[in-house]
């Protein structure tokens, strides 16, 4: 009864629905994993053949990586940007070395994150001629609730996290003189903005 009890807490943790034990262990994950991978690989070939690139050879650590990552990933938003930086990766004429960091950082965004990044990104770069303006933290948290009706705590954690892996960065802290006393304040900004690192990222994994 006790392992009948365990079985059943453990189907009650999974998203996806599953009948039993089995479909959550073993070939059935690994099927799980093969069919995310052919799904991020065929969208990248795709990518190819429609730019005509010439690609070029990664290293196996990089592959290897990158395989293992995307694997994991279902969501199609999520899918689509493993996809052009698998293309953007093997694009003989794509001067960046550094792929395998953007692997890495991938790796660690969930599908929320990836989409305050994409609209920041598109404010920023697509939709006019502004250099990488700044946002105030209060903008970034209404855009979560308003498209994802998440609460303000969980918005704070997203913001925070991608501070956290450095792909924003917050407005330097300037001095103010107080009208009282004349005495110097360190005044901190609401404000952030797409990091140089967080520019890379998204360059590679939005755009080919």
């Amino acid at each position: 009864m006790e392992a009948e009890a365990t079985i059943d807490f453990l189907l009650n943790l999974c998203s996806r629905q599953v009948t039993d034990e089995a479909e959550l262990t073993g070939k059935h994950i690994a099927n799980w994993r093969q069919q995310n991978q052919l799904a991020v690989l065929q969208l990248a070939k795709g990518m190819i053949e429609q730019a005509q690139i010439r690609i070029k050879k990664i290293p196996v650590k990089t592959l290897a990586a990158f395989l293992n990552y995307c694997s994991y990933e279902e969501e199609p938003s999520l899918q689509n940007k493993w996809a052009t930086l698998l293309v953007n990766l093997v694009n003989n004429d794509h001067p960046s070395q550094v792929s395998y960091l953007f692997v890495e950082l991938l790796n660690q965004l969930s599908p929320l994150e990836g989409a305050v990044l994409d609209y920041v990104y598109r404010e920023s770069f697509l939709l006019d001629e502004a250099e990488n303006p700044y946002f105030k933290r209060l903008e970034l948290i209404q855009y979560c609730q308003h498209t994802f009706h998440t609460t303000y705590e969980d918005n704070q954690l997203i913001v925070e996290n991608l501070l956290r892996l450095r792909l924003m960065e917050e407005k330097p802290a300037t001095l103010i003189k107080s009208e009282d006393t004349e005495d110097l304040q360190l005044v901190y900004s609401d404000q952030l903005r797409l990091s140089k690192l967080g520019v890379q990222l998204l360059s590679v994994c939005i755009e080919y």
